[in-house]
């Protein structure tokens, strides 16, 4: 059960009085010994509010599982009109400061995410962070409530975001965020859409193209892109190959071929494919049962809120290396593998199922 505040909020000022604050050049300070407030080795009151650049921002004690000193996470920022964009890299989110040990816990596969964003000055400090699912982050159903906020602090509203927590869950993560102003009250999940397999009527759609004869035009143009190096050498085996046929002949929205990133309605269809190839379960493209590559992914069965376990459309062929932007040129895998473990590789160094 998490603790209640044990009296009002105290005020700081100054960057220097918040014991997280960044160091100079937007570099994360090392965590000092700061449990100043303490009696009999436990923290009396950690929560505090600080304002900034017309934004206040409020924080709360509360208890991690069975950790002896309370912790500190963003309560509420109220935010009453805008202020200059922040561009200093973020701090490291408030909550994950473990007090018994002084050292962050482990960010890998999550966000450090502004609740107030940079773009209407909010702070990079940890006051205004919690953690967030990379997907919600980057989410469409974020970003529009982002817009939404600065159209409310534009017509001179004061707005109020919320990080919501549920006891029965992680109380560092919030389950929910709510946004308050004058006419304006909305409660965000903090979670990220399923997107489901395709469907008999969606396959039966992709493979009329090769019935077609749309497949002799599509192999012609993989032909191609493979002579330029685009695509790996064994991109006639790619699971994925029915959706370049279907979209190489004007099958669906866009256009695979030479782009920096996979776009999102081409990872959408890697997705849904995948599941369709895999019983409805999502699973790495780059998952070896034997164990025997080395550069196997770590997790065979992908979550879309997963955090290492999250889907990402990596190149075969690097963009770095010329690769494109074309299905057969994708390999579903974790984050993890994708950003830790083989963060840029040739094709030849890559493992993948087929």
């Amino acid at each position: 059960m998490e603790n209640q505040l044990q009296s009002a909020p105290q005020q700081h000022k100054g960057a220097s009085s918040h014991p997280l604050s960044h160091a100079e050049g937007g570099a994360t300070q090392s965590p000092p010994a700061f449990q100043l407030k303490a009696g009999n080795g436990n923290p009396v009151q950690l929560a505090r509010s600080e304002t900034r650049n017309k934004i206040t921002y409020n924080t709360q004690d509360f208890k991690n599982g069975s950790e002896t000193k309370n912790r500190e996470r963003v309560s509420s920022v109220v935010i009453t009109g805008l202020g200059a964009k922040d561009d200093t890299p973020p701090n490291e989110p408030i909550s994950f400061m473990n007090n018994d040990t002084g050292k962050w816990d482990d960010m890998d596969g999550w966000h450090k995410g502004h609740v107030a964003a940079r773009a209407i000055g909010g702070s990079y400090a940890s006051w205004n962070m919690v953690p967030m699912l990379p997907n919600f982050n980057c989410g469409a159903a974020w970003k529009a409530e982002e817009s939404a906020i600065a159209d409310l602090l534009s017509q001179g509203k004061t707005v109020t975001i919320t990080p919501n927590y549920n006891s029965t869950s992680d109380p560092r993560v919030p389950n929910s965020i709510t946004v308050t102003a004058a006419g304006h009250n909305k409660t965000l999940a903090h979670a990220v859409p399923v997107v489901p397999a395709t469907t008999d009527k969606d396959n039966a759609w992709i493979n009329d193209f090769a019935k077609k004869g749309g497949k002799k035009h599509a192999l012609q143009q993989l032909a191609i892109a493979h002579q330029k190096g685009w695509i790996p050498d064994n991109y006639l085996s790619s699971p994925y190959l029915p959706l370049d046929i279907a979209w190489l002949n004007g099958g669906g929205p866009g256009n695979p071929g030479t782009r920096f990133t996979y776009q999102s309605w081409q990872t959408d269809w890697l997705i849904r494919y995948n599941k369709r190839l895999n019983g409805g379960a999502m699973e790495s493209d780059s998952w070896d049962a034997s164990g025997a590559h080395v550069y196997r992914d770590p997790h065979q069965v992908l979550l879309e809120a997963g955090r290492k376990n999250r889907p990402e459309a990596d190149h075969i062929v690097p963009n770095s290396y010329g690769g494109a932007n074309f299905f057969v040129n994708a390999r579903l895998v974790s984050w993890e593998l994708n950003n830790s473990i083989q963060r840029v590789a040739s094709a030849s160094a890559k493992f993948m199922k087929w």
